[in-house]
């Protein structure tokens, strides 16, 4: 019995099977993905006192982390250095010197309150501890909250594209277009 050479037509069927395959793994992963960062619980807002640690809880994926906030309406406050905040992790201490984005992270209100933010923290990972300690000897309340509050893009991001590339793998099976293969 002699076997039948491969044509085009095999081939171009057997890329569309393999291409869909691969690309429909690669959307329930980034299904996967997204889903697990969007369930994950955000930072807590923590009140600081001045020189005592306090825990933080661990940032979710893709979240941007945490703000120290005071509470004020100056959206020009005293340089970050003078708040002296410093994050404890893992045994070592390491010094918050970023100014954050007033315009990229707003103000906040708290309990009536309003809070501006003044010393950016960034991504906390478990049994991380923060300490400030104003070198003004101020008595503002301080607190830490999560920098972004909105509905975080990043995992949606990845749930739409996964949907989409979901169907894209779809219409590109052949099977899924109504081809079939020669002799089957």
């Amino acid at each position: 019995m002699t076997q039948r050479k491969r044509t085009n037509a095999d081939r171009t069927h057997l890329l569309g099977v393999l291409g869909s395959v691969l690309l429909a793994t690669i959307a329930v992963v980034s299904i996967a993905v997204g889903a697990l960062a969007w369930s994950q619980p955000r930072t807590d807002v923590v009140r600081l006192s001045p020189g005592v640690p306090a825990s933080l809880t661990p940032s979710p994926l893709f979240d941007p982390g945490s703000t120290v906030f005071a509470q004020g309406e100056d959206e020009d406050p005293a340089d970050p250095a003078s708040w002296g905040c410093v994050l404890l992790r893992d045994a070592t201490e390491v010094s918050l010197q970023v100014r954050p984005d007033f315009d990229a992270v707003g103000s906040r209100v708290l309990e009536g309150e309003p809070y501006v933010p003044v010393v950016a923290v960034g991504t906390t990972a478990e049994g991380d501890q923060l300490r400030c300690d104003p070198a003004t000897g101020d008595t503002t309340a301080v607190v830490a909250m999560p920098t972004d509050v909105g509905v975080r893009a990043v995992p949606l991001a990845f749930v739409v594209g996964g949907i989409a590339a979901l169907g894209i793998a779809g219409l590109l099976h052949p099977r899924g277009r109504g081809i079939r293969r020669f002799g089957s």
